[in-house]
């Protein structure tokens, strides 16, 4: 599945993010209320985007993947007749990621770090 082809909302909340945190986070004109408050900017250091066409950073979730899934069942009006399909596949799909970097599963992103 692709974010934006599926899930509008995800991908609008994603943009949200990605603006909220360069550059508004860190620029003191953006918000000077706030900074007149005593309330400083700060700068995002790294942010991790899903479903990139260029993924460089893996992460082990080998002890979160049944929190994960645990957490999927919880959406039963979204996923129920498909709960088995997605369990296996998000099981396939996370340990093939895994694999090449010794781990039993993991979630691929585009690290980019704002210097």
């Amino acid at each position: 599945m692709i974010i934006p082809r599926y899930h509008p909302d995800h991908l609008a909340a994603g943009e949200a993010a990605l603006a909220a945190a360069y550059p508004a986070a860190q620029n003191p004109w953006d918000f000077p209320e706030l900074f007149e408050e005593g309330l400083k900017p700060h700068k995002v250091s790294e942010i991790y985007i899903t479903a990139a066409p260029i993924l460089n950073h893996y992460v082990d979730i080998t002890e979160t993947m049944d929190t994960k899934l645990e957490a999927l069942r919880a959406h039963e009006s979204q996923v129920g007749h498909n709960l088995e399909f997605l369990e296996r596949m998000l099981r396939d799909g996370a340990g093939a990621l895994g694999e090449p970097h010794g781990y039993t599963y993991a979630e691929a992103f585009h690290l980019t770090r704002n210097g």
